[in-house]
């Protein structure tokens, strides 16, 4: 998940890219079939629960819970307005193939799909469809009008990816013109380790680091902070040892 805070609004959003229905099977570990069976498991029994009642639940942004971790608090200034669950791929570059030399950051691609009213309503949600999409193959992930997030069938919302800042940098993006929201060009505030138990990628990378992103000065988007939550993979090899000079690793967040 990622978080994107406006003045007056908040906005939780998850990177992804674009992805088939169909599980990666032949080589998956364990947790990939069971996060297919959890997911199911969890909405059998929503539906069960909610059969009883005399009307649908109603969507509220605003009841939505940042999960706990060291990262600074949201802002009391800022009421969510949206949430996405995502899965991209982590870009990395390596200057040699040594096991002297260590993976760099550059940056990530991802589609972002939205999931506003389901994490509203079952937070528990927001944990299992990133543990689950990790483990679905991504395609065209600017296809935003024809793909939907693996088995969940949630839409897209847009695309996150890294542009070019002061000539010889890079800065995130989230490009959300999908849905009449509007951009956010940020950077990095804080970073806060994911949790121990957090799960694996497709080959058992650990989970990269939950962060807090905040609006560059001059950027004129609603968007006041970024959260990124609830990570799955996307971690690089411990060194560049028989890798090449670019590479990625998939992940969800």
């Amino acid at each position: 998940m990622k978080l994107f805070a406006a003045l007056s609004m908040v906005a939780l959003v998850a990177a992804t890219p674009s992805l088939d229905q169909k599980l990666i099977i032949k080589g998956a570990p364990l947790e990939a079939l069971d996060a297919v069976s959890e997911y199911f498991n969890l909405l059998a029994h929503k539906v069960h629960t909610y059969k009883s009642l005399d009307s649908a639940p109603a969507c509220d942004p605003s009841s939505a819970i940042l999960p706990s971790s060291n990262l600074p608090a949201l802002s009391p200034k800022l009421s969510l307005l949206h949430i996405a669950v995502g899965r991209g791929t982590q870009n990395y570059t390596c200057a040699d193939a040594t096991a002297s030399t260590v993976p760099k950051a550059a940056g990530a691609t991802a589609a972002l799909f939205n999931s506003t009213c389901p994490s509203a309503l079952y937070p528990a949600l927001d944990i299992v469809i990133p543990k689950l999409s990790v483990h679905f193959p991504m395609t065209n992930w600017t296809a935003l009008d024809t793909h939907h997030l693996g088995p969940t069938g949630l839409a897209a919302s847009g695309i996150h990816y890294f542009q070019p800042f002061d000539h010889n940098s890079t800065t995130p993006f989230f490009n959300l013109d999908h849905i009449a929201l509007g951009n956010a060009q940020v950077s990095l505030n804080a970073s806060d380790p994911a949790p121990k138990d957090a799960p694996t990628g497709q080959k058992g990378e650990k989970a990269v680091a939950w962060l807090q992103l905040i609006k560059r000065d001059g950027f004129d988007g609603k968007f006041e902070q970024v959260y990124r939550v609830n990570t799955v993979g996307g971690s690089p090899p411990a060194t560049c040892s028989g890798m090449p000079k670019t590479f990625t690793v998939e992940y969800s967040a």
